[in-house]
């Protein structure tokens, strides 16, 4: 029995170790990237929510109705994406983002901008590497 146990103690560990072939790890990478634009996505998602349940300029209103028809269409298509190319997603959790009270449309902006800025400098960084992945690049290309 101990006999047994040592050797699969012993196979796993060398299935840990042995490298993935290169098709997995462009799987893998790939699974990674369209988990984090879903991420972002969500993000975007919840303070938007939020900030139109408190904000109460036009402007901050206009915004945050327009990132979340932005982000959940953006999710959508990742997670179409995803499914058709057999990558399996996390669902993501609300984002727990507490923004100043006294001054949460100045707060909401920036939080929103700098959500923004990183959502844009990782789609350009996948869309600049190309994975060889015509689909994901149109995608990419669709989201810039």
């Amino acid at each position: 029995m101990n006999y047994k146990l040592i050797s699969i103690c012993i196979l796993v560990l060398v299935m840990s170790v042995v490298p993935l072939p290169a098709q997995d790890r462009g799987s893998l990478i790939v699974a990674l990237f369209v988990q984090d634009v879903v991420d972002y996505n969500q993000q975007a998602i919840d303070i938007s929510r939020m900030a139109l349940g408190r904000a109460t300029s036009r402007a901050v209103l206009s915004h945050a109705r327009d990132v979340i028809n932005y982000a959940t269409k953006s999710n959508a298509l990742f997670r179409h994406y995803a499914s058709k190319n057999g990558l399996a997603l996390r669902e993501t959790p609300e984002s727990a983002i507490v923004l100043n009270a006294t001054d949460f449309e100045m707060d909401y902006m920036k939080t929103a901008t700098d959500g923004d800025s990183r959502a844009a400098t990782l789609l350009q960084g996948q869309y600049d590497i190309n994975f060889g992945d015509l689909e994901l690049h149109q995608l990419i290309g669709q989201q810039l």
